[in-house]
């Protein structure tokens, strides 16, 4: 797998939208996790739930198959019998457009055997274990969690049910490596890149615009209703990636906010499970911080932003109802439950 960016293939530059993802200094490369080493894959989705982009775990893992895999269907690597219950559920959340996420239980391919649907004819790397977490050769119970990030975008974590050691299922203070609490390892400037042209190369920018006030005349804007960022794990969260993309030129300042106005709404964030009002989530891929506030370059709009706090890369899914709201005065942040499905008994 490579974490070189290839400018080359980036789209051409526009009068419309900035097509330059905000790269920050990256910290030294971490190593990734080896097959049976971790229980939590995510991956980036188009609203018909085609895979567009693979963390950097799950890519490593597929090896040479981790191309392959995009364009497919998380549906078809879904048990048979389950494939038309888990597409009405998910697609019941898109539809929706549920800004929280959900969570639904079904029986998915094993490693092993997406990388044989996807032509690998080899033998699977060694995993003494997975007999103990699968249901049988083919497939194993995980939790799809999604969210609907932006405008044909989704966010999607695939998060194996059965834990290796029942005594620390659960244990947020002593991990082990195969473990309910999740998180990307690392992520550089490279798989940034890669982001983003998977991005502007399948997901559509919006079209709806709006007119600021006695500017008929001039230069419109996307109505921007919901924006995805990749944020990185430091003291500040600086922002590694925003989309949609801010429309360029800038629109005017008090009119409508920028991508970078959205990342501060997060940089003083508190995180932890002793919140008020803090939910049960078992793992971190299920945790969600929702904090409500008033955008200041944009007056009357209220945003409301969802946290998701995994590993060295946190993100933030940031919704604007563009409607005259009463005044927030603090940011206040607070842990929110996702609503759960079961697909199957199978899966318990």
């Amino acid at each position: 797998m490579s974490f070189i960016h290839h400018s080359s293939s980036m789209p051409p530059a526009s009068d419309s939208f900035s097509y330059q993802p905000a790269y920050v200094a990256e910290q030294p490369p971490a190593p990734l996790p080896k097959v049976g080493q971790t229980r939590c894959y995510w991956a980036l989705l188009t609203s018909e739930l085609q895979f567009i982009y693979l963390d950097p775990v799950l890519a490593s893992h597929l090896e040479e198959q981790a191309s392959v895999l995009i364009g497919k269907s998380l549906i078809s690597f879904v048990h048979p019998d389950e494939q038309a219950s888990a597409k009405h559920d998910l697609g019941d959340v898109l539809q929706n457009r549920t800004l929280h996420g959900s969570v639904t239980r079904v029986r998915f391919s094993r490693l092993s055997r997406v990388r044989r649907q996807l032509g690998y004819t080899g033998p699977p790397p060694p995993f003494p274990s997975a007999s103990k977490i699968a249901l049988d050769s083919n497939y194993m119970a995980v939790d799809i969690v999604i969210n609907y990030a932006a405008s044909n975008l989704v966010l999607c974590f695939i998060h194996a049910i059965v834990d290796l050691d029942t005594d620390r299922d659960n244990d947020e203070e002593n991990k082990t490596e195969w473990t309910n609490w999740c998180g990307t390892p690392w992520m550089g400037n490279g798989e940034v890149g890669m982001v983003w042209e998977r991005l502007m190369a399948w997901v559509p920018t919006p079209e709806t615009t709006i007119q600021p006030p006695g500017q008929a005349q001039q230069q419109q804007y996307p109505q921007v209703m919901r924006v995805f960022q990749i944020l990185a794990n430091h003291s500040t969260r600086p922002m590694l990636l925003s989309w949609p993309p801010d429309p360029m030129p800038p629109p005017p300042s008090a009119h409508q906010p920028t991508s970078r106005d959205f990342a501060r709404l997060v940089e003083n964030v508190q995180i932890g499970s002793d919140l008020p009002n803090a939910s049960d989530a078992k793992t971190s891929c299920t945790r969600r911080y929702k904090a409500t506030q008033m955008m200041p370059s944009w007056p009357g709009s209220e945003v409301e932003s969802i946290y998701i706090p995994h590993g060295a890369l946190p993100a933030n899914i940031v919704y604007v109802k563009a409607d005259p709201v009463a005044v927030y005065a603090n940011f206040q942040t607070t842990q929110i439950p996702l609503p759960f499905r079961f697909d199957t008994a199978s899966c318990l």
